[in-house]
């Protein structure tokens, strides 16, 4: 007995710190104040002359570690992706369509100015403030995507995500991105059904 007492103390230490690690970093991350991440509130499929445009409405919330990495004048860079499945029996999918579209934010200290920059098409367009930044990317309107290989005749389960590309950053900073739970801005999917 006197002989496993203090192996079992020993034992229980670092099991108690670990317990209250992992109940502190769940408090943390579960946090109220912690609103961190871009909530895809609606997303439609508009159909006009013949072609199928995305439409949706976004709210953001960038966390304060990232928009200091913008004001330093380190570009965020993210994607939104649009999928189409068609549902199958037990809860199951089979993938259709997927198209990815990434944009950067950037923010040029010497002009005290803010760009954004559609990466698939080189399209750049500049502002005044962040504010108008987030205003103009609260609405995807236009997002040309091409559904009419598709069978007319049968609905499918439409989804719009977000990602934020943590690898587009610098290295020292993707680090900490990837271990601090501040970094992690993805909330989720929007999922709709899309009628024949």
């Amino acid at each position: 007995m006197g002989f496993t007492m203090p192996v079992w103390k020993k034992a229980m230490s670092p099991l108690r710190a670990m317990l209250a690690l992992l109940a502190f970093a769940l408090l943390f991350h579960l946090s109220p104040a912690e609103a961190n991440g871009i909530l895809i509130q609606k997303a439609q499929i508009e159909r006009r002359d013949g072609k199928n445009f995305i439409s949706a409405d976004i709210e953001y919330h960038f966390p304060e570690v990232a928009l200091k990495a913008l004001d330093e004048g380190i570009p965020l860079t993210f994607s939104f992706i649009f999928t189409l499945d068609r549902d199958l029996p037990f809860g199951l999918a089979w993938p259709l369509y997927k198209i990815e579209r990434s944009v950067q934010i950037r923010y040029l200290p010497l002009a005290k100015s803010y760009q954004v920059a559609d990466l698939g098409s080189g399209a750049v367009q500049g502002f005044a403030s962040l504010v108008a930044v987030l205003q103009t990317l609260e609405r995807i309107r236009g997002w040309e995507v091409d559904l009419n290989a598709l069978p007319s005749d049968r609905s499918f389960m439409a989804s719009l995500a977000f990602r934020f590309d943590i690898e587009a950053l610098p290295l020292p900073l993707r680090i900490e991105a990837y271990v601090a739970p501040a970094w992690h801005m993805q909330n989720g999917s929007y999922r709709w059904q899309l009628p024949p």
